[in-house]
């Protein structure tokens, strides 16, 4: 990107490149990753944490599609991310991004406050959509569980007519 071409001409590539760039720059920070599952991003996140273990400290991805293609990806990134001990949040909208970071100890509890006031509720932080989890879990057995279908299956229990579910991916014995 530069002053007179600030828009990539190949999403995918470019991507993968600004973020390695980032992470070079700056590399002595914890990363945090957020885009959505009808793009690229699954598969440009799980190969930057293959090559960049313990720097990208979680991933949130929009649960925009539900096409098997993209569950394809969402199941490599969900065993990525449990090989490299990162979060993995797939998430309806960004107020359950948001609680997510602020339970972690990501952003401050007046961020959270401040998501919840910019999508205009009043007061209450919780979720209409419930995170469902494979949690605390070795990176073994989050491998298991991906490929039995618990991703899968977390991801349908809303059922068709309802709309993205969020669905927590966290490796056990992480501290924060």
């Amino acid at each position: 990107m530069t002053l007179r071409n600030p828009l990539p001409r190949r999403p995918w590539g470019h991507k993968l490149e600004f973020i390695r760039n980032m992470l070079s720059l700056y590399e002595h920070l914890p990363f945090i990753l957020i885009g959505d599952s009808g793009k690229h991003d699954p598969e440009v996140y799980a190969q930057l944490v293959q090559e960049h273990p313990g720097r990208v400290v979680a991933i949130y991805i929009r649960n925009v599609s539900r096409a098997p293609t993209g569950r394809e990806a969402i199941e490599a990134l969900a065993v990525e991310v449990a090989d490299a001990g990162s979060s993995l949040l797939l998430a309806a909208d960004s107020l359950a991004m948001a609680r997510h970071a602020a339970e972690h100890g990501l952003i401050s509890p007046g961020a959270l406050a401040e998501v919840v006031e910019e999508r205009g509720e009043q007061g209450d932080v919780s979720d209409p959509t419930p995170t469902r989890g494979i949690e605390q879990r070795t990176a073994w057995q989050i491998r298991q569980a991906v490929e039995l279908g618990e991703l899968d299956e977390a991801l349908d229990q809303g059922g068709a007519g309802a709309g993205p579910q969020n669905v927590a991916v966290e490796p056990g014995g992480r501290t924060r």
